[in-house]
């Protein structure tokens, strides 16, 4: 049975370039293949039915070379991988969503300058992360310019929640893959006075359980550095900050069963909203089928 693919969205936007690599590189590390998406966009609503034949012929004349311009890119990038592609006339984000129920990673581009595309792109991010079958791999500004092979850390945001603990355990296996240290990040609702903070990987209290998870993980990856905080604050405001160059930062979210909703929940919204580095938003749910 072959392995399940890593999927990557791309449009025409400068921000492709970067979901390629990245997506190159993630399915090289998984030993996988690697699937280039693009789902054209619809000619303008009004267009004459007699020009509307030629105008979705252009359209998808503009998806083949999108795609044949990532595919010569992920193969120069990752000669050993192998390379499909799909030129989708579906909603691009259904399509996305449909496609992660057999991946193993989706693979989203960076947000755009402008604000009219940055709100829509961000309406796009929101949606595919709250209904993806697998983890969601979503690129941020400063990440269009790190080689994947930069990351030296993954960052999770503890929590005591089914999705917070799918997202510790996939951060811990990403970090052990890529032979990077992990660092764990836990907010608790005390005065600063209060906050611990844990510069070697153990609280001041061993028996706490941040320090816990600490020596549990260590038991488990002997071989992994392993790190944490504990800090006083909102980490809706706080984690988008963990999210830089050189680190992956891992969030749990919670998925709905509305297929219109994007509730992430608000933390992970925030994060996917403001995220600067590489940002892996996973649910439960997309845990148990990854």
């Amino acid at each position: 049975m072959n392995a399940a693919p890593v999927v990557v969205g791309v449009n025409e936007a400068a921000g492709t370039r970067s979901a390629v690599l990245w997506a190159a590189h993630e399915a090289r590390l998984a030993q996988t293949s690697l699937l280039i998406v693009h789902s054209p966009t619809l000619p303008a609503a009004g267009t004459p039915p007699g020009l509307l034949h030629a105008a979705l012929r252009a359209r998808d004349d503009v998806g083949r070379s999108v795609l044949e311009a990532s595919t010569v890119l992920a193969r120069a990038y990752q000669p050993e991988v192998a390379v499909n592609v799909l030129l989708s006339h579906a909603d691009p984000a259904q399509i996305l969503i449909d496609l992660s129920a057999e991946a193993q990673l989706l693979v989203l581009g960076s947000r755009p300058d402008s604000m009219e595309e940055m709100s829509l792109l961000a309406s796009k991010r929101l949606l595919v992360s709250a209904h993806a079958h697998c983890p969601v791999l979503l690129l941020g500004p400063v990440s269009t310019f790190s080689p994947p092979q930069d990351v030296s850390r993954v960052v999770v945001g503890v929590a005591d929640t089914k999705a917070g603990r799918a997202a510790m355990a996939y951060a811990t296996a990403e970090a052990a893959r890529r032979k990077v240290a992990l660092h764990l990040v836990r907010w608790e609702k005390a005065s600063p006075d209060d906050v611990v903070q844990q510069r070697h990987g153990m609280a001041a209290n061993p028996a706490g359980p941040l320090g816990v998870e600490v020596l549990r993980i260590r038991s488990q990856h002997p071989g992994l550095t392993v790190t944490a905080d504990c800090a006083a604050g909102d980490p809706a405001e706080l984690l988008p900050h963990c999210s830089d160059s050189s680190t992956i930062l891992v969030i749990g979210c919670r998925h709905s069963d509305d297929h219109w909703s994007t509730r992430l929940g608000p933390v992970a919204t925030s994060v996917v909203h403001r995220n600067r580095g590489v940002v892996v938003v996973i649910g439960y749910s997309s845990f148990l089928s990854a």
